[in-house]
């Protein structure tokens, strides 16, 4: 199925991994139509030179920000990104829900967009300087890193040695290729869950 040109993502380049049929199903009443266009004509892959990844929540990302991060109420990681951070849809009482960056290396869960992940989308298509700032999602060490280190695996993020909560200065010369679930998990035990 082809992604209707309100939600591309320039430059996405797909693994040839579907986001399951499970994931899909599950999701489809509680998720907003950017995602699920994302999922369903795109599957799991990377844009944004690798640093925005589409995942599949259920492939033990879930889980993993269940033990990860405090957050308020029920959440759908849909992304991931080269710096070790999560996007998830945060579901809300009423129905709705917005957007999340979990950003692990300063600890931290911030709203991304309260609209709808189609604003984000929007964003990402018509201004991707904007939709990958430091405000937003923290891409500013990520070009630097990757040219010295090569572009992270999907299952990878640039992560800091010393981790920051551990002192570690936040500069780019200690960033490093790291298995993203391993380094997240070290960070949680170390400093403790993300949190609002």
């Amino acid at each position: 199925m082809p992604v209707d040109a309100q939600y591309v993502l320039p430059g996405f380049v797909p693994s040839g991994v579907a986001v399951s049929k499970k994931a899909r199903r599950r999701f489809r009443k509680v998720l907003p139509p950017g995602v699920l266009q994302w999922w369903e004509g795109y599957g799991q892959g990377v844009a944004f030179d690798g640093f925005l990844r589409l995942i599949d929540p259920l492939d033990g990302w879930g889980e993993l920000v269940a033990q990860t991060a405090q957050t308020l109420g029920d959440v759908i990681p849909v992304a991931t990104t080269g710096m070790g951070d999560v996007l998830a849809w945060q579901l809300e009482a009423d129905g709705r829900g917005h957007l999340l960056v979990i950003d692990y290396r300063h600890g931290e869960i911030r709203t991304l967009t309260a609209k709808d992940v189609d604003y984000f989308t929007k964003g990402l298509r018509d201004e991707p300087s904007w939709a990958v700032s430091e405000e937003q999602l923290g891409w500013s060490p990520f070009p630097e890193a990757a040219e010295r280190l090569g572009v992270p695996g999907v299952d990878e993020c640039f992560g800091y040695v010393p981790i920051l909560a551990a002192g570690g200065p936040e500069d780019v010369s200690h960033l490093e290729r790291l298995d993203m679930r391993t380094h997240l998990l070290i960070i949680a035990q170390f400093a403790g869950p993300a949190k609002w």
